[in-house]
């Protein structure tokens, strides 16, 4: 323990315990004689045996973590009240939150849903305001989850957050994160930063907090790198059947390996979680509950298999609505009596016929049937059977594109093409949104163009050598 009678900290902050002790910093309580509030003190740890460019790094993600909790103001996040540097020493001070992380509180209470899902809708609220203004946690795990007293929680230690598509600052000797909650695509390339993985380790969790053990139990970092980019995890429902088999599915989705085969963001995996809390696994709830599904099934589709999904509710004469999303996208179907109705995409702008065949050249991702779903205006008045023989065609010629141009292939500028280059505008409009760390993925998202529009306009900038691309396969 600290004297507190020592001088206080930027003359203000009394020390008293020491309540943590990390590899790349301290944690003190302390006591804050102008508030007259107790607070957190962390002193990042600087080895001193280190290289300059590595003590560098050390500081630089320290002042990153406060800047980024700075950007911060949410109920489930923990505050950040000050930031001192000086004398060589790097501080934040924090919030004082009473209160048990996830980890200790799994230790001693038994895997009830009723008590589980709260906490994780909670996270999920959490991340969703974080990636909303760009900030990608890396690191969530029971450990940086404190719940308090009254059932609410805190997500804790920004140590490794950072800014989507940043590319990412890490000791070149060190792997920065908990290996047990790290997405495939991490462990596959850390300078990657992607909402994506935060989800993946929210199911992580939210598996341990349901069964007692993560997906991938490995004796060793190694082997526990090897199975989560190997290996099939033991369904959950395995290891507690009370769960349900819709709750099993959606712990399933969301730690696939496969970020399309995931959900598209952390509020559709909260809001399918809030369906479960309010009307199967609530306080009281007859636990036979759960042997009944209430969610739709989802469905993954992978080799441009959704067309065919499609010519099937077709074929039957359904009405409804499908749901579809990947990693990045979002988008619509409507069905009236076996006819196409009209097709939109999240954020784009589209003639609906070209909308319904970006949809359809997606190669990979989920869906999900809403029958009940009421369809809007008829904005395709094509025969559908017609417009799925067009699908067919259009994807022969898409897919020869795609081969050359997938989703996750990285994008590099060489140079600027000028405007006397005979390029069409979307290829210039595709360099003012260019950066080393954005995926073709990335960039259908955010364009207001088809993809095949898109993938048209990436060859003609390789064949010019304006761009070089880095091919993940």
């Amino acid at each position: 323990m600290h004297n507190p009678s020592a001088t206080p900290i930027a003359g203000r902050y009394a020390l008293l315990d020491k309540i943590g002790q990390g590899g790349s910093a301290s944690v003190f309580q302390a006591h804050d004689l102008q508030t007259h509030q107790m607070v957190v003190l962390k002193f990042l740890n600087v080895p001193a045996h280190a290289s300059p460019d590595v003590q560098a790094a050390a500081i630089e993600r320290f002042r990153q973590e406060g800047n980024i909790l700075r950007l911060l103001d949410h109920p489930h996040v923990l505050k950040v009240l000050d930031q001192l540097e000086g004398n060589g020493h790097y501080c934040l001070v924090t919030e004082w939150v009473e209160g048990v992380t996830l980890d200790a509180y799994m230790r001693v209470n038994p895997p009830l849903p009723s008590s589980v899902l709260p906490m994780i809708e909670q996270t999920c609220q959490a991340l969703e305001y974080m990636h909303a203004r760009g900030i990608v946690h890396r690191d969530i795990k029971p450990e940086n989850i404190l719940i308090m007293p009254d059932g609410h929680i805190k997500i804790l230690d920004f140590g490794l957050a950072c800014f989507t598509g940043q590319n990412f600052m890490n000791d070149a000797s060190a792997m920065a994160g908990t290996v047990a909650y790290m997405a495939p695509e991490l462990l596959k390339n850390q300078s990657l930063s992607d909402p994506q993985s935060d989800l993946y380790a929210v199911g992580v969790t939210l598996y341990e907090l349901l069964t007692g053990q993560v997906p991938f139990p490995g004796e060793d970092p190694g082997s526990t790198i090897y199975a989560i980019m190997n290996q099939t995890p033991v369904e959950p429902i395995h290891l507690n059947p009370m769960i349900g088999q819709d709750l099993n599915q959606l712990v399933m989705t969301a730690i696939h390996k496969l970020p399309q085969h995931r959900f598209a963001h952390c509020r559709q995996f909260q809001q399918l979680l809030r369906i479960l809390s309010t009307r199967v696994f609530f306080d009281g709830a007859d636990p036979r509950l759960a042997m009944n599904s209430v969610l739709p099934a989802l469905h993954s589709f992978s080799r441009f298999s959704l067309v065919d999904d499609l010519h099937n509710f077709v074929h039957r004469h359904d009405s409804g609505q499908l749901l579809v999303w990947n990693a990045s996208e979002q988008a619509g179907i409507w069905l009236q009596n076996g006819n196409i109705l009209h097709a939109d995409i999240k954020n784009k702008t589209l003639d609906s016929v070209e909308t319904l065949m970006t949809i359809l050249s997606w190669e990979s991702g989920n869906f999900l049937y809403i029958p009940t779903a009421q369809a809007p205006a008829a904005t395709i008045r094509q025969n559908a059977f017609k417009l799925i023989e067009a699908a067919d065609a259009y994807l022969t010629e898409y897919k020869l594109l795609w081969e050359m141009y997938q989703d996750d292939d990285l994008l590099e500028q060489i140079m600027q093409p000028s405007t006397h280059d005979m390029l069409p505008d979307l290829s210039f409009y595709i360099f003012e949104i260019l950066d080393p760390v954005k995926r073709v993925r990335d960039l259908a998202a955010e364009l207001p163009a088809s993809r095949m529009q898109l993938l048209q306009a990436l060859k003609a900038l390789e064949d010019r050598q304006f761009i070089f691309v880095e091919r993940q396969r």
